[in-house]
């Protein structure tokens, strides 16, 4: 689909955090990996808020792109060498020859592709669905330009790949033939270039951070996740389990997702990863060989008492509305839910049973 054509929440949100870059796009930002934007990506991408994905066709296509821009700046080099000697001294290029500025450039992109976590796409496209695609005309392939089989190998792979992991991709790109290609594929979404991308990205990630501090400043969601875990109970009989603490150690917003929209309000389901430290007070009843008073050895029910603790992790569902407002309070949660799973906890050595499993009740 195109970007018009999208989920976004009224362009403020990434509706999916994959993106592909096709050859264009690279071009079209000059190469320069130094530059402000290609340093953005990079700042989103280890962030998590982007993921970057490429294929080793693409790789090559950029490579080869690389070299063309050097052989031409190296022609106009030295076409007006005589002008650039009398403004600088020495090779304007730096030194070295053609085949070591290659390797320089090509190691700036290799670079950029590690810093931002490129995942690269294997080529799965079959030649049979691509000289389909080829005779019939269809996009990638137009009356223009009739020869795109890189294009129409790297789109399909890509679109095989976002089907087997039910994904959308956002595709970057100003090739008409590919933008005709993301018309025709639902799971992707057309963007002109890299700054585009980058707005989306820089919106989404302000809307996440504000979201994170509401839920990290909600009271009384976090204590209704206190109340629930302290009804955990010990899924078979052991002499008594009781829940003393909970300590919330980390706190991550893992997806949003715009369910509602109006002139007025938005809403939201927004997963939250919790991380959270339950100690209990345990309890056991059970037989024990004891030396009695007359010197004999008998056995005698004792009542064993002992602290553990198990660090436990969350996933909880909340709903959350936003007025639009902007103003603090603009956030509110309406309700919140997450499925119990079992706590598995380390007994003291001196209980018989070594492990218990909590679960609520």
């Amino acid at each position: 689909m195109t970007s018009d054509g999208s989920n976004e929440a009224s362009g403020k949100r990434l509706a999916t955090p994959w993106v592909f870059f096709d050859t264009e796009a690279y071009r079209a930002s000059g190469l320069d990996w130094s530059s402000r934007s290609w340093r953005s990506l990079v700042e989103l991408a280890q962030s998590g808020i982007v993921r970057p994905v490429t294929t080793s066709v693409t790789n090559r296509e950029v490579g080869r792109r690389i070299a063309e821009a050097l052989r031409e700046a190296e022609a106009a080099t030295s076409k007006h060498h005589a002008v650039l000697r009398q403004l600088r001294k020495g090779d304007p290029l730096g030194k070295g020859s053609s085949e070591k500025r290659e390797k320089r450039l090509r190691k700036g992109f290799r670079a950029l592709r590690e810093a931002a976590r490129f995942t690269k796409i294997p080529i799965s496209a079959k030649s049979g669905d691509v000289l389909d695609d080829y005779f019939a005309g269809r996009p990638p392939f137009s009356a223009r330009k009739k020869s795109e089989f890189p294009d129409a190998f790297v789109l399909r792979s890509l679109q095989t790949w976002a089907a087997s992991n039910s994904t959308s991709l956002y595709v970057v790109s100003r090739d008409p033939d590919v933008i005709a290609f993301c018309e025709t594929e639902e799971r992707f979404i057309h963007l002109n270039k890299l700054p585009d991308l980058l707005s989306l990205a820089l919106a989404h990630d302000a809307l996440v951070r504000a979201l994170d501090d509401h839920v990290r400043a909600d009271a009384s969601l976090l204590e209704g996740v206190r109340r629930k875990l302290n009804g955990y109970r010990a899924a078979r009989a052991v002499g008594g389990v009781e829940v003393q603490n909970i300590e919330f150690e980390d706190l991550e917003i893992a997806t949003v997702l715009l369910i509602d929209e109006d002139k007025s309000n938005r809403e939201f389901l927004v997963e939250v990863e919790l991380e959270a430290t339950v100690s209990v007070q345990a309890y056991e009843t059970g037989l024990e060989m004891i030396v009695n008073r007359h010197g004999n050895q008998d056995m005698e029910m004792v009542l064993r008492r002992g602290q553990a603790s198990a660090t436990t992790y969350l996933t909880v569902e909340c709903t959350i509305t936003d007025d639009g407002s902007g103003a603090k309070g603009a956030y509110r949660t309406t309700d919140w839910y997450f499925s119990p799973s079992e706590i598995e906890l380390d007994l003291p050595r001196d209980f018989k049973a070594r492990k218990i499993r909590l679960q609520h009740r």
